[in-house]
């Protein structure tokens, strides 16, 4: 870190990290982030204001490997990057007559290379107190990005090797948005009075996903992360005419 005149500031920081949901090789990674500061309060122009008691400018940056979002079915998962192979079910031949009790299937092939999720962000903050700290405030905008989440790309096999596709990073997913705190403090006596208020607004995006569905509104691309997807039923078909001009029914 350093200070320069109590007017700006630099921080650089880092973490290295270990997982050991990840293979050898990739268990480790560093996670850099950085900021810089401008108190403006200690400029000339604002240095004997009577409104400004306190106004700083900041921003940061980083890159975070974390391996939070390495799950599977909703579930955090280990052992993504292996060969995985289980015990199936019996089968039989000539007409039930001859068959075996045991199968040796696989749910997914090898990644030797999959590696950390990558969180992205991007941050402006702006705080201050003015009119001797009657009012203070704090307000950040943010941009995140979650980049490299595991996931197993179907489309790109098919349908037949679903069993053996490994995961790899690939899915992404964005969020942004602000936050706002506001106060106003008094003092009355030997009593003193704060009121205030929170206020956070934040939308999400999906911003990549490996999908192959038969409609472009199946896509979760471009849908926020939280998007609830369901049928939504149209009703009865009157007559044929009806029925050649709509989508094909499929799912029953």
């Amino acid at each position: 870190g350093y200070n320069f005149k109590h007017k700006y500031l630099a921080d650089f920081s880092g973490a290295y990290v270990n997982s050991t949901r990840l293979p050898d090789g990739n268990r480790t990674a560093f996670s850099p982030t950085v900021s810089l500061g401008w108190l403006l309060s200690s400029e000339n122009f604002l240095a004997n204001s009577s409104v400004v008691n306190h106004l700083k400018l900041s921003a940061s940056a980083g890159i975070i490997n974390t391996d939070l979002d390495i799950r599977r079915n909703n579930q955090d998962a280990f052992f993504l990057y292996e060969n995985i192979y289980g015990r199936g079910t019996n089968f039989t031949w000539n007409d039930g007559v001859s068959g075996a009790n045991q199968t040796t299937t696989s749910t997914q092939g090898a990644s030797p290379d999959l590696g950390f999720a990558k969180r992205k962000e991007v941050n402006a903050t702006l705080e201050g107190s003015f009119f001797n700290d009657l009012i203070t405030l704090q307000t950040t905008v943010f941009t995140t990005q979650m980049d490299g989440l595991a996931t197993q790309r179907f489309s790109q096999y098919p349908n037949y090797f679903s069993n053996f596709i490994p995961f790899t990073n690939y899915n992404a997913d964005g969020r942004s948005g602000f936050d706002l705190m506001l106060n106003v403090n008094k003092k009355i006596g030997d009593v003193e009075f704060s009121l205030g208020t929170n206020l956070t607004y934040s939308k999400s995006n999906v911003a990549k996903r490996d999908e192959l569905f038969l409609d472009t509104y199946q896509n979760r691309a471009g849908k926020p992360v939280d998007a609830i997807f369901g049928l939504v039923s149209d009703g009865f078909f009157n007559d044929q005419s009806e029925i050649n001009t709509l989508s094909k029914q499929l799912f029953s």
